[in-house]
């Protein structure tokens, strides 16, 4: 998961949350899935995968909730 893994290790000087969900909504997106969600849930899954307050299967959880295939 990179965005856990991005987020975990701060592998950049700045920017690395950001980083971390766009990596994520571009993978998906390459994997026909749309990614739907308020802001405020996003500001929380990366916050809290930063904090250490998530684990993978939270992540997992937060994407399949709010992803959809887009091409059939």
């Amino acid at each position: 998961m990179c965005i856990f893994h991005i987020c975990q290790n701060h592998p950049f000087i700045d920017g690395n949350k950001r980083v971390a969900l766009v990596s994520a909504y571009v993978f998906l997106y390459c994997n026909d899935y749309l990614v739907e969600a308020p802001e405020e849930k996003y500001e929380n899954i990366v916050r809290g995968v930063a904090e250490g307050k998530f684990r993978k299967e939270d992540i997992a959880n937060f994407f399949k909730k709010n992803s959809k295939k887009w091409i059939e």
